[in-house]
């Protein structure tokens, strides 16, 4: 029974976790295309964002 809670307690961790990076990750997303529209260079707004210069360039195609 407590190995049984031990596992459910690291699944609901890994979860959080996962659910903190992906929420990081779209936050990182919001702040480029705020960025884009603002005419700043994708290079520019991958170094402050942490974010790819390919996911930059994706996001700009978007709000074409």
């Amino acid at each position: 029974h407590l190995m049984d809670m031990a596992s459910y307690i690291d699944d609901a961790r890994y979860e959080g976790q996962q659910g903190l990076q992906e929420g990081q990750q779209k936050g990182r997303q919001e702040v480029a295309r705020n960025l884009l529209q603002k005419k700043m260079s994708p290079n520019d707004i991958a170094d402050a964002t942490g974010l790819s210069l390919e996911e930059i360039k994706r996001l700009a195609a978007d709000l074409a």
